[in-house]
């Protein structure tokens, strides 16, 4: 018959091998939602660029002679609906800028053609600034993975207290 000493060994090893399998997968569940939520909120970002563009395009085209004070009203409920800390429109003389560039934003550039007052094909520059996703996934990370810690070291704690 075996010793106790044994039976506790095999145990200890057991749970040894059930621990860390459980911090490999872990890991590897932590890799592909923190992969998941970056892929999620660059389609965000991308979403409302590209809705932003859409509307002005279409604001654009269905008033050509347009003021640049009424745009630039449209353009001030269009960032705060879309969550667009600033945009920058420059079209013909004119350059209308709503929200405060700042130098931690990130610009996404894009050119619409319109047709302008006088009938002709005109460029728009289009220039949406967001926030840069680095730190956003920094900060995400950091705080999923030191809550995946803790759950590992309250689970280590769990077993050490029952053997």
């Amino acid at each position: 018959m075996p010793s106790s000493n044994a039976l506790s060994s095999l145990s200890v090893k057991i749970t040894g091998i059930v621990f860390w399998g459980l911090v490999i997968v872990g890991l590897l569940v932590s890799f592909v939602i923190l992969e998941r939520y970056e892929y999620e909120l660059e389609q965000v970002y991308a979403q409302s660029e590209a809705q932003f563009s859409e509307e002005i395009q279409a604001t654009l085209n269905q008033e050509p002679g347009l003021d640049p004070e009424r745009l630039k009203q449209r353009l001030l409920g269009l960032t705060k609906l879309l969550k667009i800390p600033a945009a920058k429109l420059s079209f013909e003389q004119h350059e209308v800028v709503v929200g405060a560039i700042d130098p931690r934003l990130v610009p996404h550039f894009q050119t619409l053609h319109i047709i302008g007052a006088d009938g002709k094909l005109s460029n728009v520059m289009v220039a949406v600034y967001q926030v840069d996703i680095e730190p956003v996934v920094d900060q995400y990370r950091k705080t999923f993975l030191m809550s995946m810690g803790a759950l590992l070291f309250l689970f280590g704690y769990l077993l050490k207290w029952v053997l």
